[in-house]
């Protein structure tokens, strides 16, 4: 009867478990946000170093998912006979229950993945590549960049939503560049595709924000606290443009292929003078 009464309490013991191991991880996931969407920027800036005409890989997260299981799988036996001791003398010296006892098995395991869409637009891959060749190397976005259009009366017009602030890149019947996108920030170990060297500069307050593919990152910690790589981060973002009747909303979403990812650590900058 003991033996039942602690299986009992060890299946709620490890149900409670489960519940706050299930919390902890979804607060996990969802804080692991930003930390995905800022390293695929870190990775794809590092990559236009050394390949400035590359594509950029990216991908948009789609779901996450978080598994938490516990289980317990408790055996219990009763005694089925006893056994006896006898003396020399024929008598009884001792006896012993046989076949009496408890055994458990008990499991405890969690997952969590994403679910990310590769880009594979190629409208939207070539922008993107304009906005990071202009964030390394101050390349003539303008130029570069094609706003994303939409039908409106029978013609193909610029996207008003996509051309309108806080979400455009180029902004207004003018296209003038957004002021919150910031070009030349970025400095970097190492020399770039034609031996340039980019190293932050001394005796200035820097953050290094990793070491990704062949180079280690820096920014200004002024330019950090300012905000501009989370501001370049939105800019790479998928924009989820209102559906409205007439085709102003935008184009159609690109073809997506899931596939799962493993939860990367967050980004844990760190302060160094130079």
């Amino acid at each position: 009867m003991r033996g039942a009464t602690l299986s009992i309490l060890s299946a709620i013991t490890l149900a409670g478990c489960a519940s706050t191991q299930l919390n902890y991880n979804t607060l996990d996931i969802a804080g692991s946000v930003s930390s995905l969407y800022t390293k695929q920027v870190l990775s794809n800036l590092s990559k236009y170093i050394d390949e400035p005409e590359g594509l950029p890989a990216q991908v948009d997260i789609a779901a996450g998912t978080v598994q938490t299981s516990n289980s317990v799988s408790p055996s219990i036996t009763g005694p089925v006979s006893k056994s006896f001791t006898f003396g020399a003398a024929g008598l009884v010296t001792g006896s012993a229950v046989a076949g009496a006892g408890m055994t458990g098995t008990f499991a405890d395991s969690w997952q969590q993945n994403w679910n990310v869409s590769p880009i594979t637009d190629a409208n939207t891959l070539r922008n993107l590549r304009a906005i990071y060749r202009y964030a390394v190397y101050q390349t003539n976005l303008e130029k570069e960049y094609l706003v994303p259009r939409a039908s409106i009366g029978g013609k193909l017009v610029h996207n008003p939503y996509l051309s309108s602030l806080p979400q455009c890149v180029l902004c207004g019947p003018g296209r003038g560049k957004n002021p919150r996108l910031h070009g030349g920030w970025l400095y970097w170990s190492g020399a770039d595709w034609s031996g340039r060297q980019n190293p932050p500069p001394p005796d200035v307050p820097v953050v290094s924000l990793g070491s990704f593919r062949n180079h280690e990152l820096f920014m200004l910690k002024a330019d950090y606290d300012r905000g501009y790589l989370a501001d370049f981060t939105l800019f790479v973002m998928p924009v989820s443009e209102p559906n409205l009747s007439g085709g102003a909303g935008g184009g159609s979403t690109p073809s997506r292929h899931n596939f799962n990812i493993l939860v990367p650590q967050q980004i844990l900058p760190q302060q160094q003078s130079q």
